[in-house]
């Protein structure tokens, strides 16, 4: 019926979770002490829980504790993850971005025929190696997410909007990035491209 039996904020307890998209809620029964409490949260944070850190289950151990023994765990909440979160987005964003702005204001072109290993390796580096994370990530960060959280990018959003947005904004960075860069490519060969010339046509004799 979903109750968990065990140890929990350091005493015996009855434990049983149940979460909304926006709302978590929890309540916690300890028998032989013949009390309990519920805990109400008006936010919900999936993906820390997702990821095993337990922000709801180290803010209700903390006051079960508190209750039953007069001493509460520390660093009971998700500020500091948040901080790490937020930074790492935050870095993975402005690299990108700055590899997109690199791209676009790159003079040089894409060369065929290859000349050789070297030029062949040069060529690749430039042109054809980073298409592997900028159509490669988006495609893989589209086809797994939902696997993980076994829900649809609707559920995503909807459960855990600071994931999702996140990794939408930075495919499309991606994404954005290697159409860039297969345009300018594109641009390249044609521009090497010998063009015919123009035979003129002769005026018609007048009779």
């Amino acid at each position: 019926m979903g109750w968990f039996i065990g140890k929990w904020g350091g005493v015996d307890a009855l434990r049983h979770p149940g979460d909304e998209p926006n709302f978590h809620a929890s309540m916690v029964l300890v028998p032989h002490g013949n009390w309990g409490i519920i805990f109400l949260f008006n936010v919900r944070v999936p993906f820390y829980e997702a990821v095993g850190l337990g922000a709801f289950e180290r803010i209700e151990q903390s006051v079960t504790g508190l209750v039953a023994r007069g001493q509460a765990a520390t660093d009971a909440g998700i500020g500091t993850f948040y901080l790490w979160f937020d930074s790492l987005v935050a870095v993975i964003l402005a690299v990108q971005v700055w590899s997109l702005i690199r791209l676009v204001r790159r003079r040089s072109r894409l060369e065929l025929p290859l000349r050789g290993l070297g030029h062949a390796l040069g060529q690749g580096r430039r042109w054809v190696f980073p298409l592997l994370w900028e159509f490669g990530l988006p495609v893989v960060i589209a086809l797994v997410i939902p696997k993980v959280a076994m829900v649809d990018w609707g559920g995503v959003i909807l459960n855990a909007p600071d994931l999702g947005y996140s990794l939408i904004v930075i495919s499309g960075v991606f994404l954005l990035t290697g159409l860039v860069r297969v345009v300018k490519a594109s641009l390249s060969l044609r521009a090497r491209q010998p063009s015919i010339p123009e035979v003129p046509i002769a005026p018609a004799l007048s009779r």
